[in-house]
């Protein structure tokens, strides 16, 4: 059992990173409603022999039991949203003999298993996955967060101090990660620039010759269209739908969900932070 104190209206990014990592890994979190508390707790619907590790954590058990109405619970996916999200990541493979493989695994018995066989023996798409399952699993606590959690600070979610509100005029982004269908890399540098609500960016590097992005910023979302020429001078454009965090120093990270609109539509999610 691990325990973080934090306010409730200032839960931050790594604080639900360290819920969906646990969630992940087979556990309960509960978010205390006044504090902000999260403690997490083994999941012993999930373990056989459940006496050992209720004991060892019968204080922290206890201290829910009997204050469950101070507590918010958010429990792991279910096995119908982990299939979904195996799903999606199929969407954005684009080895088409990897892709073929997977489809199998989901369509036949024991999806979940058989899966998990076949992104182990994929080579660097079992990194791929471990991306696009934490980034789900974020997206899926931040929803949580937003409009289970009994409070409504949360479900309106914290306003940014005035000094920090976020502006991207003059920032330069990079790219952290991308699904293996994007143009963009780590080489591909971002030039932002931002007027009342407008957020606009040229882009270059890595496989792209010149990039443009429109975008309309609205609290911590960004939706923007993008176009580029690449470097065997071929047009693509597309759209996307980003969300905007600060970091304790004020510094810019976005993660966007974007889809082509060229070709077959194909989605994908990156990840960028400013230099």
């Amino acid at each position: 059992m691990r325990k973080l104190n934090c306010r409730a209206m200032e839960l931050t990014e790594k604080q639900i990173d360290h819920i969906q990592q646990f969630l992940d890994s087979g556990m309960k979190c509960y978010v205390h409603k006044e504090t902000g508390e999260i403690i997490d707790l083994l999941d012993f619907d999930d373990i056989y022999d459940t006496d050992e590790y209720e004991e060892l954590e019968a204080e922290n058990l206890k201290k829910i039991e009997d204050n469950k109405d101070d507590y918010v619970e958010i429990e792991k996916m279910s096995s119908r949203e982990g299939f979904q999200v195996m799903e999606s990541f199929v969407d954005v493979v684009s080895n088409r003999n990897i892709k073929e493989r997977l489809i199998r695994a989901l369509s036949g018995r024991k999806p979940f298993s058989n899966f998990k066989h076949q992104v182990d023996n994929s080579g660097d798409v079992r990194e791929k996955w471990f991306a696009h399952k934490a980034a789900a699993y974020t997206n899926y606590v931040r929803e949580k967060l937003e409009f289970d959690f009994d409070l409504p600070e949360i479900k309106e979610k914290p306003k940014l101090e005035e000094s920090m509100e976020i502006d991207f005029d003059e920032k330069t982004l990079v790219v952290v990660s991308n699904s293996e269908n994007g143009e963009v890399s780590s080489d591909t540098i971002f030039e932002f620039s931002q007027e009342d609500d407008i957020v606009t960016a040229d882009y270059d590097g890595g496989t792209i010759r010149y990039g443009k992005i429109i975008g309309h910023l609205k609290e911590d979302k960004l939706e923007l269209v993008y176009q580029c020429l690449t470097n065997e001078n071929k047009l693509r454009s597309g759209k996307g739908l980003g969300t905007v965090k600060l970091d304790n120093n004020g510094k810019i990270g976005m993660m966007l969900e974007w889809e082509w609109l060229d070709g077959k539509g194909e989605k994908g999610m990156s990840e960028y932070k400013e230099k």
